[in-house]
């Protein structure tokens, strides 16, 4: 009895002892990031941050460097974390580069510049769990940030890779540091975020639309395209960048190539050499713009009466800092904060910050009548200069005797003068920019020769407008949408011709005929080695169709994603449900909700039943073949106990039945997945059940599961 009681003081003794150490190191154990979970806490980070410091801040892709550096040496145990003055250097170094390289300090790209510098910074540091669930978390504000700049199918698809790496890194902080596989928790990841793509886009899909994260306006970000003044050289500039400007899709057989001219902006002042919007003229907006919304309709709007069908079609731009859109000569649409002014023309009412869709209708219009105002702003010239150009204009308009005439004799001059186009022009010098053009070299771009007949006109007495905008575009092979791009920039004349109107007048037609038929594509091939690399790879016979399904899988993503806001939405789901019937909306969404849930619940219900039944199959089959020699399991009895008594009654199988058993114990309780393990308990059972076989086959099996 005496020594009874020792034993058992003793073992309280060293139970307390075994719990007062478990407990002093748990905290540690359990507060340290794993090294395979912080490696992929910094390859998550890299992926997050690298678009950033391509984009915004190159200059802090070095901080970065050495942020994840630091971080990647810490991991694997070669460097100390950084001190708190080492910390501090590097805080004051990325700050400074942030607001040193930053054109507008306060805008959102040096906020987003102080995020990534405290983001690294908090990575460097970062050897305990709680440092690193801040730092995942960090990093989806980050990745979210990138949405401000490109909301691209690309960007998307880069973003979705990013938020597996770092719901990786996550789940591995809640995991065993002992079994923890990188492979195994970007797995676990991409099993927990694709399954939630359905139920998201549900609630994309039925759920009140707000203004998203990427509408907030960006000033510091630069905006190609055209702007409000123009000069020959801004117009030739464009032609070298390939960006997209934006996708038409028509409904209906689009116009062709020669007919494409989009409409985005008209210039009245010719001011130092330069054509600007700037009216000369002030009039009230009520009278420049009809907004097609009841009370604000401009008192113009009964007098330009639709005449035709037109083209209908869909129009998604990029982003332009402006209110201008795009539109095949005078066109409306449907939307109420959009409307056309004036001169034919579709603005909306604020700057276009993020992609921006809309529909648009073009037709053709009965000529109105020309304001006096108007009339004012389209002959309006300096009061010197380009002499030799206003005498030209004279006699010109001398030998026409018309305003018709006058057209025919300036193409006549254009034609007969030895003109070129080219899209490599030379600057012009001097003050006299038409004249150095109408008597100089001769070599333009198409703002040089719109620009010049507008003076010329002008100086005739006939009002005359420069219209910018695009020419052309890019047919899709696979899709009924039309892709226009920065270099098809172009811009033409406007001639009041009495009765006939504002008429469309192009002296590039003339001059350069293929430039207006085939688009500059066919001028670009001979004269700008840049853009015949690009066009021939794009219609080689294979990469055609590759590059139009790419163009028309981004085309459907801004249609149907980007462009999804509150407007589309209703029109939307009022063809689906009705007019009005948002309480309807609201039942499909919760049940919408319920049914992907419930289907979510059944497949995991049925992979887990797979599953079991996979892993006890090979302890089933231990059972058959054991109860057809005559030893059936008993049902209080373990796998092993039975392993145990089959091996002391069949000696001659003993070593085969223990390595069957310990098989099925592994794969049931430790780890499930290698599939050679599964192979190898078959052949195992397989062996046993052909004991009593033939010799051959029993030596053959031997061999394969030895």
């Amino acid at each position: 009895r005496a020594s009874r009681r020792a034993s058992r003081r003793a073992g309280r003794r060293a139970s307390r002892r075994a719990t007062i150490v478990i407990v002093a190191a748990a905290p540690n154990a359990q507060q340290q990031v794993s090294r395979p979970v912080l490696g992929l806490l910094l390859l998550g980070a890299a992926v997050a941050v690298a678009p950033h410091f391509v984009r915004l801040f190159p200059g802090l892709s070095v901080f970065g460097a050495i942020a994840i550096g630091w971080g990647a040496m810490v991991q694997a145990g070669r460097w100390p974390p950084p001190g708190v003055l080492v910390k501090a250097a590097l805080a004051c170094t990325g700050f400074g580069v942030v607001f040193v390289t930053s054109r507008h300090p306060f805008a959102i790209e040096p906020m987003i510049g102080l995020l990534l510098v405290a983001y690294q910074l908090k990575l460097v540091e970062t050897t305990r769990r709680r440092d690193g669930f801040v730092v995942a978390f960090m990093a989806y504000f980050v990745i979210a940030t990138h949405f401000l700049f490109d909301q691209s199918l690309a960007m998307a698809a880069y973003a979705l890779l990013a938020v597996i790496l770092v719901t990786g890194a996550l789940v591995g902080q809640t995991q065993s540091a002992t079994v923890i596989r990188p492979r195994q928790l970007v797995a676990m990841a991409l099993r927990m975020t694709l399954p939630a793509v359905p139920l998201a886009a549900v609630v994309f899909l039925l759920f009140p639309r707000v203004s998203p994260l990427w509408n907030v306006p960006i000033p510091s970000t630069a905006r190609t395209g055209l702007a409000e003044t123009l000069r020959p050289q801004d117009v030739a500039a464009l032609s070298r960048n390939p960006e997209v400007a934006f996708r038409v899709e028509f409904e209906g057989i689009p116009p062709p190539v020669a007919e494409r001219y989009w409409r985005s902006i008209v210039y009245y002042g010719f001011i130092d050499e330069s054509w600007e919007v700037a009216p000369a003229i002030e009039v009230s907006l009520a009278e420049r713009v009809d907004w097609h919304a009841g009370r604000e309709r401009a008192p113009w709007a009964g007098a330009v009466l639709p005449q035709g069908d037109g083209y209908r079609y869909r129009v998604i731009m990029e982003p332009t800092d402006q209110r201008w859109l795009y539109a095949l000569g005078s066109a409306s649409s449907p939307r109420q904060d959009i409307g056309t002014t004036r001169d034919g023309r579709l603005v909306v009412r604020d700057p276009i910050v993020a992609k921006f869709g809309y529909a648009a209708n073009s037709t053709l219009t009965v000529p109105g009548d020309l304001p006096d105002w108007m009339r004012s702003r389209s002959l309006q010239l300096p009061s010197g200069g380009n002499p030799r150009a206003r005498q030209l204009a004279a006699q010109l308009r001398e030998r026409a005797g018309n305003d018709a005439g006058f057209v025919a004799a300036a193409f006549d001059f254009y034609r007969r003068g030895g003109f070129v186009y080219t899209l490599t022009p030379a600057a012009i010098p001097g003050d006299d920019s038409i004249d150095g053009f109408l008597f100089g070299p001769r070599r333009g771009f198409c703002a040089h020769y719109a620009g010049s007949l507008v003076f010329l006109a002008r100086a005739a007495g006939i009002p005359a407008r420069l219209v910018g905008g695009y020419l052309g575009g890019e047919q899709n092979v696979l899709s009924n949408f039309v892709t226009v791009r920065q270099y098809d920039a172009h811009a033409w004349a406007e001639l009041w011709l009495g009765e006939r109107g504002w008429v469309r007048v192009d002296p590039t037609a003339v001059v350069a005929p293929e430039r207006i038929s085939r688009g500059v594509e066919a001028m670009g091939e001979g004269q700008l080695g840049v853009f015949s690399t690009p066009w021939g790879v794009r219609r080689m016979a294979g990469l055609a169709y590759v590059f139009g399904a790419l163009d028309s899988l981004e085309h459907q993503w801004n249609e149907w994603v980007v462009g999804y806001d509150a407007e589309f939405q209703a029109r939307l789901l009022s063809g689906w449900i009705g007019k009005g019937a948002w309480r309807t909306a609201g039942l499909l969404l919760v049940g919408a909700i319920a049914a992907t849930l419930a289907s979510y619940a059944l497949v995991v219900i049925s992979v887990n039943w797979w599953r079991q039944r996979r892993l006890r199959s090979p302890a089933r089959g231990l059972e058959r073949w054991g109860a057809g020699q005559g030893w059936p399991r008993r049902l209080d009895e373990t796998l092993a106990a039975y392993a145990a008594r089959l091996a002391h009654a069949l000696p001659a199988d003993a070593a085969l039945i223990r390595a069957v058993a310990a098989d099925c114990a592994q794969m049931l309780y430790v780890d499930p997945s290698p599939a050679t393990r599964r192979r190898t308990l078959r052949l195992k059972l397989l062996r046993l059940r052909w004991t009593a076989g033939v010799p051959g086959l029993r030596n053959v099996l031997r061999r394969a599961t030895s």
